[in-house]
């Protein structure tokens, strides 16, 4: 089980909007008293009062003032607040209304992602890199969507693309990337090319505990049962309520002979399934962890 991947997509949102609002800000900054409602929506995404920018942008729309960038900026929000469908109504009428819709295209692609129409977002991404073929963020996202179609060699490519093609990724936006290298060769039973470029992902982002968590699975897979125990337990370290990291640690402190610390995690992999109502998960555990307890019986 590997750390879900919809919360990659999302860091990207920051620079589509970084995108977005430089072209509002380019107009100019009156005083909020004085700024029209374009201006004001402005002013509230950057103060992260994103209810009061939809207001603000929806009234943008109705008075005419810079319609297109008002719709793109409040589908941003929407994309923000989790606004999906409202977010790919907004970035469509973009599309219609412009010959060259900017970031439109990538925009409406991860909303599309996040609703779970992979086919519709890669279209999207693709559309996006016909006019921004240096696009290191479309790429990337491309990946994400190619992988979840089940077309794992093309959504490698197009994460290295992301790699060499953009060299204004930052480090962090760099670790996404190695991360989701690691996973798609991992899924392709490569787990020594998954190693290093997931050991590249904790490298780059030490705080980030899926990167953890990915590279304990690789090692798992390699069969380095310590190195896998000691990476899941920074995990825990970075994030003591992952349920799965609990179960996991379970399956490699068992096969390490440590009966008593695999019960332990068992029972804590319950609990916090539990707590997140995920009862199908929670059910599994429980009826693993009834398996470990069960006494080995001699026959013969």
């Amino acid at each position: 089980m590997y750390w879900p991947k919809l919360k990659v997509a999302g860091k990207w949102l920051t620079g589509a909007i970084a995108l977005l609002l430089a072209v509002g800000i380019g107009l100019g900054n009156p005083a909020p008293a004085l700024a029209g409602p374009f201006q004001q929506g402005i002013t509230a995404i950057q103060s992260q009062h994103y209810e009061a920018a939809v207001q603000a942008f929806t009234t943008a729309i109705a008075q005419d003032d810079h319609v297109s960038a008002a719709y793109g900026n409040r589908c941003l929000v929407h994309l923000w607040t989790d606004h999906l469908e409202q977010a790919l109504a907004d970035c469509s009428t973009v599309i219609e209304q412009e010959a060259h819709p900017s970031q439109a295209h990538l925009n409406r692609g991860i909303a599309h992602y996040r609703l779970g129409h992979y086919a519709q977002a890669r279209a999207d991404f693709t559309h996006h890199l016909k006019h921004w073929p240096e696009a290191g963020l479309a790429y990337y996202n491309r990946g994400l969507a190619e992988f979840a179609l089940g077309d794992v060699a093309t959504a490698i490519a197009d994460y290295q693309a992301a790699l060499s093609r953009d060299d204004t990724l930052t480090g962090l936006a760099q670790a996404n990337v190695y991360n989701d290298l690691g996973i798609a060769y991992l899924s392709q039973f490569k787990s020594e090319i998954a190693i290093a470029y997931l050991a590249q992902a904790v490298f780059l982002n030490q705080d980030d505990p899926r990167a953890y968590f990915n590279y304990g699975c690789a090692c798992h897979h390699q069969g380095d049962d310590l190195a896998a125990l000691a990476s899941f337990e920074q995990v825990l370290a970075l994030d003591p309520t992952h349920a799965e990291t609990y179960l996991n640690r379970a399956m490699v402190r068992g096969e390490l002979g440590d009966q008593a610390g695999a019960i332990a995690d068992l029972h804590q992999a319950e609990h916090y399934f539990q707590q997140q109502g995920d009862t199908s998960q929670a059910n599994q555990t429980r009826a693993l962890l009834i398996r470990f307890q069960r006494p080995a019986i001699a026959i013969g």
